[in-house]
């Protein structure tokens, strides 16, 4: 059991302990700021990820744990988000034609990206009052950049799930 705070003495810091309190109250650490900060950036940039080419998902859930510590929300979005990030992983990699549908989207990532940071010249060409051509669409080097991590990520995340998440043949015994 806690005693009842003493009102009137004094803490380390030379001044008295309520004094300390109420200023302890509004006034976070750096540490708890830098952590916020980080926390909500990565989240927002995550998501303005998510219909662009890069790693939105990986960003959220990474924002996610950051904000765990100072926000009871953030905990239980973070928990259902893994788990449910693991259940896609296991069901991503749970049988030989999965893996292989895994493994073809990173290759196809990867001569994506490949071609952004080439810049690859493309012919012109129109769909549906679109047009296309020369060059690929929204070709930068934020996209080219974006598609490399992507391509890094999910050869990574794909190689884990099938490392650690992919069920086990039963060994037969003689």
């Amino acid at each position: 059991m806690n005693a009842a705070p003493t009102y009137g003495s004094v803490e380390p810091s030379g001044l008295p302990d309520e004094v300390t309190r109420t200023r302890t109250a509004w006034r976070p650490s750096l540490g708890s700021l830098v952590g916020r900060a980080t926390g909500w950036t990565l989240v927002v940039v995550g998501i303005v990820l998510m219909p662009l080419p890069g790693p939105g998902t990986l960003i959220v859930v990474a924002g996610l744990r950051i904000l765990v510590p100072y926000h009871r929300w953030a905990a239980a979005s973070y928990d259902r988000v893994r788990d449910q990030a693991v259940a896609a992983a296991r069901a991503g990699v749970a049988t030989r034609p999965r893996v292989l549908a895994s493994l073809a989207g990173v290759v196809w990532i990867t001569v994506l990206s490949g071609m952004y940071v080439v810049d690859v010249s493309i012919p012109r060409t129109s769909l549906l009052g679109v047009t296309v051509g020369p060059s690929l669409p929204f070709h930068s080097t934020a996209t080219a950049v974006g598609l490399v991590v992507s391509s890094l990520a999910s050869a990574a995340a794909t190689l884990y799930s099938i490392a650690r998440l992919r069920p086990r043949p039963a060994v037969r015994t003689a």
